[in-house]
């Protein structure tokens, strides 16, 4: 039972205003799987951006108090800007008739090698156009999904697309936890190298200035 009873404190406008907002993607959702989309690693995808959609709703609609409610709506906003609405954009610019679809394929496959799995059982792979200069790689916040955003300006590059091979590395780096195996050791690599070759040299130079 919801402990907002007053209409005057701002926190019914709150949860109307951000459950718009919400309701305004979830039924965005609602009519691309209507209107279909190409690949099928795409509509899984958007099962899943539904799934955490409605699971933000659920988490507006039942703060109980306005502690609960201001949490809740900061936290589905935020939400909204780094997840649901650039992932919503990524989907639909997947089914884009001008993307390379003859790439789709070798990176699925490719992308299947690097988790050691099936092609069947890879992760779900996007292609998409994106508006930043450099490719991009984008990982699922709680699904197992790999989505490569190529630079629109640059399209008419064929160097872009043998960066994807990078791209792909940062999903690895991250979910086998690389980042934790090799930072130290690169920090005392560097530290080595800068001590025994340029440190001398900085120190010599700076003793003749």
């Amino acid at each position: 039972m919801s402990d907002i009873q007053d209409p005057d404190s701002g926190s019914l406008l709150l949860r109307e205003h951000c459950l718009q907002r919400l309701m305004a993607v979830d039924q965005e959702i609602d009519r691309i799987h209507v209107a279909g989309l190409l690949l099928r690693d795409a509509e899984l995808a958007l099962d899943e951006l539904r799934r955490q959609c409605r699971k933000q709703i659920a988490s507006v609609s039942l703060a109980p108090s306005d502690e609960a409610l201001r949490i809740a709506c900061s936290a589905s906003l935020e939400m909204l800007r780094i997840v649901l609405v650039p992932l919503l954009g990524m989907i639909l610019r997947s089914s884009n008739l001008r993307l390379a679809f003859e790439l789709y394929y070798p990176l699925k496959r490719l992308t299947a090698m690097l988790y050691g799995r099936s092609f069947e059982t890879s992760p779900v792979l996007l292609l998409s156009s994106d508006w930043k200069y450099y490719p991009d790689t984008h990982v699922g916040q709680s699904f197992d999904m790999v989505i490569l955003g190529f630079p629109a300006v640059e399209s008419s590059n064929a160097l872009i697309v043998p960066l994807a091979g990078h791209e792909l590395g940062h999903n690895l780096w991250r979910d086998n936890g690389m980042q934790h195996a090799f930072d130290s050791r690169i920090s005392v690599t560097l530290r080595t190298v800068i001590a025994g070759q340029f440190w001398p040299q900085l120190r010599r130079r700076n003793s003749v200035l």
